[in-house]
């Protein structure tokens, strides 16, 4: 791809260790997941949390999360990364998710949220 399309910068990992995975996000620009199944994307939740915008096909509930895009088809997925890495879109939409997951998605915000209903 890099010989056709030249270098984007991008690197593809898998079969990362999970303690790496953390160190990674911090690294990297944005997140990009093309998972098949998902029920809550820890690794979304953490790219947002270190500040990250996230490139996501439409699994789980990643369509309700801010700070990203979610694709349904491959060539939108070829669109948005080519945009991503060639424009500072990812910066805003980091700043986006990180006030999301900051304000919802953080242990005590979740204990406040319980203690709300339980009143």
């Amino acid at each position: 791809l890099r010989k056709k399309y030249g270098d984007k910068k991008v690197d593809i990992l898998y079969s990362i260790k999970r303690k790496e995975i953390i160190k990674l996000t911090k690294k990297c620009s944005f997140c990009f997941m093309t998972s098949n199944y998902e029920y809550y994307p820890i690794t979304i939740v953490e790219a947002m949390a270190s500040k990250k915008a996230f490139l996501s096909t439409n699994v789980g509930i990643v369509n309700k999360l801010p700070g990203g895009i979610v694709v349904s088809k491959k060539k939108d997925l070829i669109y948005w990364l080519e945009h991503l890495t060639s424009t500072k879109l990812y910066k805003k939409l980091g700043t986006i998710g990180f006030e999301y997951a900051n304000n919802n998605l953080t242990n005590q915000s979740q204990i406040n949220k319980l203690l709300e209903i339980l009143k």
